[in-house]
């Protein structure tokens, strides 16, 4: 990444706009950060559904009372 065009562009800014800038710029590195983060997390988890009863009493009946 050439550094040229940023500093030209940061001298002619005011200071407030370039603070803003950065501020920006950091926020958007920290949420990239996090995207990272939290699709390892997600890629951790199992991918498999949990298998259901198919026999017995437990889960494979409906009682209801109207």
């Amino acid at each position: 990444m050439n550094p040229i065009p940023a500093v030209n562009a940061a001298s002619s800014m005011e200071a407030g706009t370039v603070q803003s800038v950065a501020a920006i710029k950091v926020m958007k590195m920290a949420m990239q950060n996090q995207e990272s983060q939290v699709s390892q997390l997600l890629s951790a988890l199992p991918q498999a559904a949990p298998q259901l009863a198919t026999s017995g009493s437990v889960g494979t009946q409906l009682h209801a009372v109207a």
